[in-house]
């Protein structure tokens, strides 16, 4: 949060106070914030940053009536940049996964057995890290709420996170549930040790599982990246996407997050959902259709 007000502080108020609602547009963004902030050296994601945080402000004036139109609605932060230019690769300094790569690793995730699968398409699909991904327990997904709880304790910031869980989800899940059932587990870890040990898989057998599908060219905070790249390329807020990832939390206002985030958290997961399903039609399906070999018993889950 003090990013945030940093930011606000020292570029987006500074830079346009005093300006009118109805001179905001492309071009004044682009002069007076966008190549002013490149010349001083600021990378393409902080750059981002900055912007997002000027349209979210002018979004939420919006909604909350402030002001009667919102002159940024339909601008994007790529036609700032010519089209042969590559923001998401730029603005995600060492992420080994381009947005071109998932045609390839949404398939090969699908090959794997369920476990492997779930763990890597549950990270993929909210943005979430690999040691609160492995930890999950049933008690903590709602099928009727639609969420996913994450606990202060397994968050790696101590913060407790939610995750609205769209009905391709749910449907994977529940096919997953029952596929444990199947196999005669019936304890709360999504991701077992084995089916004799209640415990969650070790970090190391949970990042052996991605090796197993990435071939060690990119790794889970891989995907992470991506995620959060891709959601900013659909339009999703920047502050909505700090809340994914759950960075953005502790000082926002109560208000806001209780009546417009919880909604906007889900929107924006189910338009990327849809983005993922043109990416690999079958990605979000439920165990039973996406490979039906692989429904066969085995003798360990892990």
């Amino acid at each position: 949060m003090n990013n945030l007000k940093s930011m606000a502080e020292t570029h987006v108020m500074s830079l346009f106070h005093g300006v009118a609602i109805t001179d905001m547009d492309h071009q004044k963004i682009d002069s007076a914030l966008i190549q002013p902030m490149f010349e001083q050296g600021y990378s393409v994601s902080y750059v981002r940053a900055n912007f997002f945080l000027l349209k979210t402000a002018f979004s939420i004036a919006r909604r909350l009536k402030h002001i009667t139109a919102n002159p940024l609605s339909e601008v994007q932060f790529k036609t700032f940049f010519p089209e042969t230019f590559s923001v998401t690769e730029a603005q995600i300094k060492g992420c080994r996964v381009n947005t071109e790569d998932l045609i390839d690793i949404l398939p090969a995730i699908g090959q794997q057995q369920p476990p492997q699968r779930l763990l890597l398409m549950m990270m993929l699909a909210h943005g979430s890290r690999i040691g609160e991904t492995r930890k999950v327990l049933w008690k903590n997904i709602s099928f009727i709420e639609k969420r996913w709880f994450i606990p202060k304790e397994d968050a790696k910031n101590d913060v407790a996170m939610s995750y609205p869980l769209t009905t391709e989800m749910i449907e994977l899940l529940r096919s997953y549930q029952a596929w444990q059932r199947g196999l005669g587990y019936n304890s709360d870890h999504l991701f077992p040790l084995s089916r004799w040990n209640n415990q969650p898989i070790h970090s190391a057998k949970a990042s052996e599982w991605v090796r197993g599908v990435s071939k060690k060219a990119w790794s889970a905070h891989d995907l992470r990246k991506r995620a959060r790249s891709i959601w900013a390329e659909l339009g999703v807020d920047y502050i909505v996407c700090e809340s994914l990832l759950n960075h953005a939390r502790d000082k926002l206002d109560q208000a806001y997050i209780h009546t417009h985030m919880e909604l906007q958290k889900k929107e924006a997961l189910e338009t990327y959902h849809k983005w993922l399903k043109k990416g690999w039609c079958t990605c979000l399906a439920p165990v039973s259709i996406q490979n039906p070999m692989l429904d066969k018993p085995l003798s360990r889950l892990a």
